[in-house]
C-alpha cells in the first residue's frame, strides 16, 4: 500500500553525567532483554513502547520502535454492521517508527508516525533508567540557511500554534518553554487549538530575546502538537519569514508498504532512511564533523 513517509533529522547530545552513549543505550536494551516483551515500557504519556529490532554497523545503528495500541481499537466493518475486533494474541496493534543513527556526527534520522512512538515517548524510553541530569537531549537539525539568518538578524515577531492531542506533561524538573502556558489556557476553555503571537509591534528599537527564542524553538519542534512555528526577522533586505516546521531538515517519499508482511514493511522503511541519510551525509559531516 502506497503511503507518504516522513523522516526528520536530530542531533543527539551526550549525557552530561557520562554513562552510555545513545547507540550503547540502544544496544544495551537488547543485551539485557533479548525477548521483545521484556523490552516494553509504559511512558509517562501512557503509551506502551518497545524497541523491536536493532542492527549494528561500524558507523551506524538502525532499528525499529513500536507503540502497542491495546485500547480504543476501531471496530471491524462487516456486512451486518460493526463488530469489535478480537486480536488473536490478545495484545494490541503495532504502530512503528524506524530510525537510523550515525555515530560520527551523532545525527538521528527518525521516521515520523502520528500513531506511533512520539518523540517525547522516545525520550522517556531512553532516559527511563537515569537521573534527569544525565538525560539525552535531541536538537532538531535545521536547514543551515534558516538558522544562519536567525542568528544574524533581529527578531520582530514569533507565531506559534498548537493543535491536536496534547503530549503528556514533562517529568518534574524538566525545563519547559513559558509559551506552553498558553496551551493550558486553551484547555481551561475546552479549546482544541491555540495560536500565540509574541511581537514588539512597530517599534524599530526593540527586538525579541534571540537566545531565549532560539532555545524555545529547539524545544517546541520536538512536540507532536505543534502546527505552526514562524519567526519574522528585520534584516537589511526587509522582513523575512522563517517557517521552522518547514525548515527542519527532513526527507519525504511515497513508499509501497505491505500491510501483510511486517518484515518487508520495515525493510522498505529502513532502506528509505539509509538512502535519505546518505544523500545528505556530506553536508552533515561538513557541519558536525566526522
Amino acid at each position: 500500500m502506497d503511503r507518504d513517509v516522513k523522516a526528520k533529522y536530530f542531533r543527539v547530545s551526550d549525557r552530561d553525567a557520562g554513562g552510555l552513549s545513545f547507540d550503547e543505550q540502544i544496544l544495551d536494551f537488547l543485551v539485557r532483554s533479548p525477548r521483545p516483551r521484556d523490552r516494553e515500557y509504559t511512558t509517562e504519556s501512557g503509551h506502551l513502547v518497545r524497541i523491536e529490532s536493532v542492527e549494528n554497523e561500524p558507523d551506524w545503528v538502525s532499528g525499529n520502535f513500536c507503540r502497542i495500541q491495546t485500547d480504543n481499537i476501531p471496530p471491524e466493518v462487516t456486512d451486518d454492521g460493526l463488530q469489535a475486533v478480537q486480536l488473536a494474541n490478545g495484545r494490541g496493534l503495532g504502530h512503528q517508527n524506524a530510525f537510523l543513527f550515525h555515530r560520527p556526527t551523532r545525527i538521528l534520522l527518525w521516521q515520523q508516525n502520528r500513531l506511533g512512538v512520539s518523540f517525547l515517548d522516545l525520550a522517556h524510553y531512553l532516559n527511563r533508567d537515569v537521573d534527569f541530569v544525565s538525560f539525552f537531549l535531541f536538537e532538531p537539525v535545521g536547514v543551515e540557511e534558516a538558522w544562519s539568518h536567525f542568528a544574524n538578524n533581529s527578531i520582530k515577531k514569533a507565531v506559534v500554534k498548537f493543535a491536536g492531542e496534547r503530549p503528556a506533561d514533562p517529568p518534574e524538573g524538566e525545563v519547559v518553554p513559558a509559551i506552553l502556558q498558553a496551551r493550558d489556557i486553551a484547555e481551561r476553555y475546552s479549546g482544541l487549538e491555540v495560536e500565540i503571537t509574541i511581537s514588539v509591534g512597530r517599534s524599530r528599537q526593540h527586538f525579541l530575546n534571540k537566545h531565549k527564542l532560539g532555545d524555545t524553538i529547539r524545544r517546541l519542534t520536538l512536540r507532536d502538537d505543534l502546527e505552526k512555528l514562524k519567526v519574522f526577522t528585520d534584516g537589511d533586505l526587509n522582513e523575512k519569514v522563517l517557517d521552522f516546521i518547514d525548515e527542519h531538515m527532513e526527507n519525504i517519499a511515497k513508499l509501497d508498504l505491505p500491510s501483510d508482511d511486517p518484515d518487508r514493511n520495515y525493510t522498505v522503511r529502513k532502506s528509505f532512511l539509509r538512502e535519505s541519510f546518505e544523500s545528505r551525509l556530506a553536508d552533515l559531516v561538513a557541519r558536525y564533523g566526522s
